[in-house]
């Protein structure tokens, strides 16, 4: 098995599409969005980003041969803080996961916003209840930031890229 990285584009919609649902359908708790509400949307959200192209906001692909078997989404600006870009939508599929590609995607999308010059911080959040991801988040090199994070719900981790 060789894993490739690339940044997804239109022609990945359809696969982007049913990874994304997939990941909502099995793992509810660990997204914002609700599979049901999702799956009804002609368009998901990236899949019209990458449809249009759009540089500032970007998907990466994990692909195994031509399938499409992990996620990793950055978002520039967000509202918690206006200098920040913020990962989404990390999943990697049950079948692939503990062989690394969840840190080479992370990788992939730090070294694409240090290429691009998007912004100097990049934030994501995980639930507590996700020790496995919390703790390749801390091997990535991303920090608790305290300020943001709610230790009950969730935390709000950071690295200076």
């Amino acid at each position: 098995m060789k894993i490739s990285y690339k940044v997804l584009t239109g022609e990945h919609s359809e696969q982007y599409r049913a990874l994304r649902l997939q990941s909502l359908k099995l793992y509810p708790e660990a997204f914002c969005a609700v599979y049901a509400e999702q799956v009804q949307l002609e368009k998901l959200y990236f899949q019209q980003l990458m449809e249009d192209d759009v540089q500032e906001h970007f998907m990466f692909g994990a692909f195994d041969d031509q399938q499409l078997v992990g996620l990793c989404g950055l978002i520039t600006n967000t509202q918690r803080l206006l200098k920040a870009a913020e990962i989404i939508q990390m999943y990697i599929n049950k079948d692939y996961r503990r062989l690394g590609i969840g840190l080479a995607l992370i990788s992939q999308v730090l070294d694409t916003v240090k290429a691009r010059k998007l912004t100097d911080i990049v934030l994501l959040e995980v639930l507590k209840d996700n020790s496995s991801a919390y703790e390749a988040y801390l091997k990535a090199g991303f920090r608790v930031n305290e300020k943001l994070s709610d230790p009950e719900i969730s935390w709000i981790m950071e690295i200076k890229v």
